[in-house]
């Protein structure tokens, strides 16, 4: 039969030790979560540029082909929280290259959160039916 005789617990060092590691993953949990919601709101201004872009893409594909016409920045179609501009390239007689800007919200590296980001995108028009 054996008896112990030492006092059971912990000792104040391992108590010490156990908070420095938990209150280091705390701040990289809390660091993590910082990150994630950044990457959301990104995600969240994307989709609202996205459909924006959408749109005004079906509103051009629903005027007949010969009456595109660009429209400037002044003159700029507000879309949520962007603006959206065109210009037109004529291809040839059934194709025209439309250039979309986009002005709004956005998350730059480096520099953060900005009210004007420009962002371009081109789309095709194509006449559904020849002459």
């Amino acid at each position: 039969m054996s008896h112990s005789s030492g006092r059971g617990g912990f000792t104040i060092v391992e108590v010490l030790i156990a908070i420095v590691i938990l209150a280091v993953g705390m701040l990289a949990l809390a660091t993590t979560s910082i990150f994630a919601t950044t990457q959301v709101r990104i995600a969240d201004l994307k989709t609202e540029e996205s459909l924006a872009v959408q749109r005004v893409i079906e509103q051009l594909r629903s005027v007949p082909f010969d009456s595109l016409r660009a429209r400037s920045e002044a003159n700029a179609e507000e879309v949520g929280a962007f603006d959206v501009w065109w210009s037109l390239t004529p291809q040839n007689r059934y194709l025209t290259r439309v250039t979309l800007f986009t002005r709004g919200p956005g998350y730059r590296t480096g520099t953060g959160w900005v009210p004007a980001v420009l962002d371009t995108f081109v789309v095709e028009i194509a006449k559904t039916v020849p002459d």
